[in-house]
This record gives C-alpha cells, structure tokens and sequence, in this order.
C-alpha cells in the first residue's frame, strides 16, 4: 500500500470563550501560537493549513493558509472535514492550537509510529485516545462524513468506534497533551516553564 502525503491541519477554528481572547494568538514560544504550531509541524508534512470559523479569525496569517470549517458541523470535526474535502488524496496531521505543550518529541513520534493502513494514527494517555494530535488517513473521511451528519461531534467517540492505531504514552509526558482552555490554565503552563 503507497502510504498518502501528510499535510498539516493546525486546529484554530474555536471560538475561545473561556480563554476571553484568541487562543491562536497567545503567545507561549516567543511567537503567536498559531506561528509556533505551524513550524512544529511543518517538517513533517507537505504543507500546512489552518482550520477555521472565518476568513478574518487569526490576525496576521495569510489567507491562503486558511481553510474555512464545514458549515452546520460543530466542534474540530467541522475542520477536519474541510481539509478532508480541500486534498481527499491526503492524509492530516492534526494538532490542536490550545496545546502548547507539544514538542518535537511527541510530533516525531506520531510521524515514526503512523500506520496509514488503520483510519487514525493517534496518542492514547490515561486509558483515552487523543484525537486533537493524530494523523486522520483518506481512507477514514467517508465514516467521519456519515458520523457528522447524524448530528454527532465528539471526537473521541468516534476514534472509539474505528480501528485506530495507538501510541500510548508514558504518565510523565502526558502534561504536554494538556488543553489550555483558560487565563488560569495559560499562567499555570506559564509559570511551570513547560516549553
């Protein structure tokens, strides 16, 4: 089997509410998050892409890095679609704007460890899959399609009902797959130095 390119989908589409502020622009490395992201990823696919809401969500980025979340589809599904649909040939590699913590470590071991032969390439900490930094193959778009349509949006459940290709990772690395949803969150990461 001839395994398909990856390109990269950096998860932006949120609306950032309990943050009070975009959460792609904060700045963790030295640069906007969604700069820092972009390059984490970059030397591991083709190209990189950002999801989403719309054309004038993250300052500074240039549009034709953008590609617009599926309308009437809710949650990082909705960008995952889009992307999906924009290279069908392609296979994602996803990470979630709000994880500062991920480092090259976890980015290489997710590239070294992809079975493109499963639907989803992804980290698995505390007993559950982590779909928000996986590698989504072309094989799995039509499932995820049907699943969305019914009205569903977790992505979890759905990793639950596919076979799926797990890394698990040690209970000391699991910090770096933290979500930073909050101001307190943003000052704990901060303050912890985890870079």
């Amino acid at each position: 089997m001839i395994e398909a390119p990856i390109y990269g989908l950096i998860l932006a589409g949120g609306p950032s509410t309990r943050m009070g502020e975009n959460k792609a622009e904060l700045i963790y490395h030295d640069r906007p998050q969604w700069a820092y992201s972009a390059q984490l990823i970059a030397p591991y696919c083709r190209e990189v892409y950002f999801s989403v809401r719309n054309d004038d969500q993250i300052a500074d980025m240039p549009a034709e890095l953008m590609l617009r979340d599926k309308p009437n589809i809710t949650g990082p599904v909705a960008g995952i679609l889009a992307a999906m649909e924009s290279n069908e040939r392609a296979a994602w590699m996803v990470l979630g704007i709000d994880m500062p913590g991920v480092d090259r470590a976890l980015i290489n071991r997710i590239f070294r460890q992809r079975d493109a032969n499963k639907g989803v390439t992804c980290l698995m900490r505390d007993g559950k899959a982590e779909p928000l930094l996986s590698i989504w193959e072309p094989t799995v778009r039509d499932r995820l399609q049907k699943y969305a349509s019914s009205g569903k949006s977790s992505l979890r459940q759905f990793l639950q009902q596919e076979d799926i290709h797990i890394i698990v990772i040690d209970d000391a690395m699991s910090y770096k797959l933290d979500s930073i949803d909050t101001p307190e969150e943003r000052q704990n990461f901060l303050r912890k130095g985890r870079k």
